[in-house]
C-alpha cells in the first residue's frame, strides 16, 4: 500500500509505459489497425474498437502520428508486448551507448621528457584500456615551461611505447601523425582483432 492506504503500491500499465500512447490517450476520432500481413483495416471509430478489447488483458496503441483527416495507425499489444518493447528499446540504447564509448578513443598523453616512472605507469595505463578492447591514442607533446627532451630521449620513449604496444598484443590501426621528435604526434592503437 502507499502512504496515503488509497492505491496499492504497484505501478498501473500506464505508469510502466508513459512514452506509449494507447486507448482513449490516443488523440484520433479514427483508427486503422495494422494488420499482420503489413496492410492496414479499414477505418473504424477509436471507441468502437477499443470496446473490443479484453481490458485488462490487451491494448489499443498507437503507432502513427494523427493524420489531417484525424486518423491513426494502431494494433493491439498486451502488457507482454509492451513489456517486450520497452525492454527491447532499453536494450538497443545501452548498445548503442556501448557502441560510442567504444569508438571514441581513451587519451594518453606523454611529455617527450617523462621520466621512467611515470611513463611506466601510462604505459600501465595504456596496456589496461587495450585489454578491455577500447581504442587508445597516445598523444606524444612538448609542455611549455618544461624541460624539452633531446632527440635521443624521445627516440628512446618512442621505443619503449612502441615495445610496449607490442607486449599489450596491440597494433596501430591509424599511420602514425608526426614522429619528430619535440613535435605533436599521436599514435591511434587498437589490441589485435578488433580493427
Amino acid at each position: 500500500m502507499s502512504k496515503d492506504g488509497n492505491h496499492s503500491a504497484k505501478k498501473s500499465t500506464l505508469d510502466q509505459f508513459p512514452d506509449v500512447t494507447r486507448d482513449y490517450a490516443i488523440m484520433a476520432r479514427y483508427v486503422r489497425m495494422r494488420q499482420p500481413d503489413g496492410g492496414l483495416s479499414p477505418p473504424e471509430s477509436l471507441h468502437s474498437t477499443i470496446s473490443r478489447l479484453r481490458r485488462g488483458d490487451e491494448y489499443l496503441v498507437q503507432i502513427s502520428k494523427v493524420d489531417e483527416d484525424g486518423m491513426a495507425i494502431c494494433r493491439i499489444m498486451t502488457k507482454a508486448d509492451l513489456l517486450k518493447q520497452k525492454k527491447d528499446k532499453e536494450r538497443m540504447q545501452q548498445e548503442h551507448k556501448k557502441s560510442l564509448k567504444q569508438s571514441v578513443p581513451k587519451q594518453i598523453e606523454l611529455n617527450w621528457a617523462i621520466g621512467p616512472n611515470d611513463l611506466e605507469h601510462k604505459m600501465t595505463q595504456m596496456k589496461g584500456f587495450i585489454k578491455d578492447g577500447k581504442k587508445v591514442e597516445v598523444v606524444l607533446a612538448s609542455k611549455k615551461r618544461q624541460r624539452q627532451a633531446t632527440p635521443e630521449e624521445g627516440q628512446e620513449v618512442l621505443r619503449k611505447v612502441k615495445e610496449k604496444l607490442a607486449e599489450a598484443d596491440a597494433i596501430e590501426i591509424k599511420e602514425m601523425q608526426g614522429g619528430e621528435v619535440g613535435k605533436h604526434t599521436v599514435l591511434t592503437i587498437r589490441k589485435k582483432g578488433f580493427e
